[in-house]
């Protein structure tokens, strides 16, 4: 059976998932949440892609962004987990495989179809008991939308 090939459209908005292998619950330490960050600041600048939301949950990534013609993605994901699986092996003195292969990504459809999307991202921490308030919740977008708080990390608001 043949592999499903990726829609490929600048300019249109993905929700993006992917997930750390075997589903190790690692992605909150401190060290290596600061890796994914500087990372996908890195890989944002280079690919002048848009962040419009994110959730860095123990065990897998969200990312909501509008992709610019500087690169796809598959070229973006690629990158972004080589670089981050290189930096966080060395951190954890290992080797091997970081991240799942490949990700999931869903073309976003239209306005309620986003909007659906960043909630879903801002209530993860809370579905998944974590957090008793989505606000008390560091590593997402929460505190950028609805506090102002772009101090871990800018987003590009969409504007209705």
């Amino acid at each position: 059976m043949s592999k499903l090939r990726r829609i490929i459209l600048p300019d249109y908005c993905y929700f993006v998932t992917t997930v750390v292998k075997n589903r190790e619950k690692i992605l909150l330490d401190k060290n290596i949440s600061s890796v994914v960050l500087e990372d996908l600041k890195f890989y944002r600048m280079k690919y002048k892609f848009r962040l419009h939301g994110y959730v860095i949950m123990p065990d897998h990534l969200h990312l909501l962004m509008s992709l610019s013609e500087e690169g796809n993605a598959s070229q973006i994901m690629h990158d972004f987990k080589s670089h981050t699986a290189q930096e966080i092996n060395e951190i954890l003195k290992r080797s091997g495989a970081f991240w799942q292969e490949g990700f999931h990504d869903h073309i976003v459809r239209d306005e309620r179809d986003f909007r659906k999307r960043v909630d879903y991202i801002h209530k993860n921490p809370l579905t998944s008991g974590l957090v008793n308030d989505p606000a008390e919740y560091r590593f997402s977008s929460f505190k950028n939308y609805y506090m102002g708080d772009d101090s871990l990390i800018q987003i590009d608001r969409i504007q209705w």
